[in-house]
């Protein structure tokens, strides 16, 4: 009987200690948790943020409307403007007369605008 005893208490012994090492890993764990979120949330180090210096530069723009692809258009577009805007003008000054409006404009088989 003294053996079974013996036994017993060594099985409960056993039993304690493992109860033991187990609540004390779930410390460290914990403590290593808390101690992680610490860290991320108050002590870690924040890059900084790199703001770029404004460049302050002087275009001219002229050379730069110059350059884009379509300026070529962009002339044709505004001689057609210019063109239709002097006709405009003369029609205004001739308003009594019986002067067509084809004669101004080229292609239109006018007499004054034989841009044909």
């Amino acid at each position: 009987m003294a053996a079974e005893q013996e036994n017993s208490e060594q099985a409960s012994t056993l039993l304690g200690k493992h109860k033991r090492q187990v609540l004390a890993g779930a410390a460290v764990v914990l403590v290593s948790l808390g101690a992680l979120w610490a860290y991320l949330m108050w002590g870690a180090v924040k890059p900084e943020t790199v703001v770029a210096e404004p460049v302050i530069g002087v275009l001219d723009m002229q050379q730069l409307i110059k350059a884009h692809p379509d300026y070529g258009r962009l002339q044709e577009i505004q001689r057609d403007i210019d063109h239709l805007e002097n006709a405009r003008k003369h029609l205004d000054l001739t308003a009594g007369s019986s002067t067509d409006v084809q004669n101004f404009l080229p292609g239109l088989g006018g007499a004054a605008g034989d841009g044909e």
